[in-house]
């Protein structure tokens, strides 16, 4: 897995497994995932988020949400 995001140049790849719930029908990433990709939260309410590697004055909007059936 990685961050796929226009800007950024040679992203890290994390190596990681997938679970497919019966019950859930978005995509949920671990605190650790996030970590590991090297992902900020700024304002969960907002969507508002960077990269570890970002400025700190860099922000990131989360993307349109996606419901997977």
């Amino acid at each position: 897995m990685w961050v796929d995001e226009p800007d950024v140049q040679d992203p890290k790849r994390v190596v990681c497994d997938t679970l497919i719930s019966d019950t859930e029908f978005e995509v949920l990433m671990s605190d650790y995932l996030a970590g590991e990709l090297g992902i900020i939260a700024e304002d969960f309410k907002e969507g508002l988020w960077r990269l570890r590697s970002d400025p700190l004055d860099r922000m990131r909007k989360s993307h349109k949400q996606q419901i997977w059936i």
